[in-house]
């Protein structure tokens, strides 16, 4: 039983042993099938990468980004001075204009700009009067460009862009030193009586191009029919207009400087300015009058305290209780100080 069962274990062996052996035979076999014949289920190749042909997109945006008349860009930039808040960028665009393209060709058009820009009624506002100053200052350097008649307005354009707008400063000095600037302004303005009736209606009628209070609104007919006539639209037609405009960018003067009449350093200087205004107010129109009348009934009815805490600092009892009036702390008056040793010998209240 033991030898059977032996022999039966090896046969049984043998017979596993050659199936295994015909079973890799024609497994290696088909592999060599498979491998010629590269199935779909064989692993797929690696692609090269083809350049696929890319779209251009820039010959639209090259439309777009073209460069533009420089003269167009110019009249576009005026559109945007309208707007406060696009205001300052905007003629930070134009100066940078004036230093590439101004010439004796488009003198007229950055003449037009500039006028665009005082009309606007923004340059002497916060946040505005920088870059409007700077405009100026760069287009003073091409002056010579303009007209003769031009260069009389643009003088008084720089007037109220430059020199009024340098008043608005905490330094004392300039101020003091720009505010001189305007009493000489003043000054010159002869001594003219009460206007009559008739003399009241003309000015009341007359419309100074330029002027703030009364410039025309420029645009593009304007500018077109402005070459075809003698007499610009843009300018004064003729000595008369001229000195009323420099009249009323003087009157714009005083209402800068009339708004630091609150500040300590300055009351003094600008009550006199005032006072002195008063005396030529009749140069003006009639609303600016008015409002000078106005200035000066406010000067010398309004009582201007001294701080809570100046006083609360005062060590003397007798001296807080009887404190002496100068004139120039509590009473304003137009000149100077308003009987100044009468008030401290205590003869006037």
């Amino acid at each position: 039983q033991s030898t059977w069962g032996l022999s039966n274990g090896f046969s049984s062996w043998n017979l596993e042993l050659g199936m295994d052996r015909l079973f890799d035979r024609f497994y290696r076999k088909g592999q060599k099938q498979l491998a010629q014949t590269a199935p779909a289920f064989a692993p797929a190749a690696k692609k090269q990468k083809v350049e696929e042909p890319t779209i251009s997109i820039t010959a639209k945006t090259e439309k777009k980004a073209a460069p533009t008349d420089p003269l167009e860009a110019l009249r576009k930039l005026q559109g945007y001075v309208e707007v406060e808040k696009k205001f300052p960028k905007a003629v930070a665009l134009m100066k940078d204009l004036v230093s590439q393209i101004m010439n004796e060709d488009s003198a007229d058009d950055f003449f037009q700009a500039a006028h665009v820009i005082i009309r606007s009624g923004h340059i002497h506002k916060e946040g505005c009067r920088k870059p409007c100053t700077d405009f100026f200052k760069e287009l003073s350097t091409k002056r010579e460009l303009f007209k003769n008649d031009q260069q009389e307005v643009f003088d008084l354009w720089l007037f109220a862009a430059i020199t009024n707008n340098e008043l608005y400063t905490d330094d004392t000095y300039i101020f003091h030193k720009v505010l001189n600037k305007l009493s000489s302004a003043v000054d010159t303005l002869p001594n003219l009586p009460p206007p009559s009736a008739e003399s009241v209606i003309i000015n009341n009628t007359t419309n100074t191009p330029c002027a703030p209070s009364s410039l025309p609104t420029v645009t593009a007919d304007t500018v077109s029919d402005s070459s075809a006539s003698t007499v610009s639209p843009l300018l004064p037609a003729n000595p008369t207009e001229l000195e009323r405009l420099r009249l009323d960018f003087i009157f714009d003067f005083l209402v800068s400087a009339h708004s630091f009449i609150r500040v300590p350093w300055a009351r003094t200087a600008v009550n006199t300015l005032l006072g002195n205004a008063y005396l030529k107010r009749f140069n003006f129109r009639p609303e600016q009058t008015s409002q000078i009348d106005k200035w000066i009934s406010d000067i010398k009815n309004k009582t201007i305290t001294k701080p809570a805490a100046e006083i609360a600092t005062n060590s003397d009892p007798l001296q807080f209780k009887f404190q002496a009036k100068d004139g120039r702390d509590e009473v304003m008056r137009v000149g100077g100080l308003d009987n100044w040793t009468g008030k401290q010998a205590g003869l006037q209240h």
